[in-house]
């Protein structure tokens, strides 16, 4: 997915994947936890 490639150039990591977490537009969707600490920000 594109939203989580820029995620990841931006420094960020892929933590857990939270299994059927929320309903979108009538289908079960997972979502997708990231996290970045503070002594890895480059910006």
């Amino acid at each position: 997915m594109a939203s989580a490639c820029v995620l990841e150039k931006l420094g960020f990591v892929l933590e857990g994947t939270l299994r059927e977490d929320c309903i979108v537009n009538g289908d079960v969707s997972d979502s997708w936890v990231y996290g970045l600490l503070r002594r890895d920000w480059t910006g």
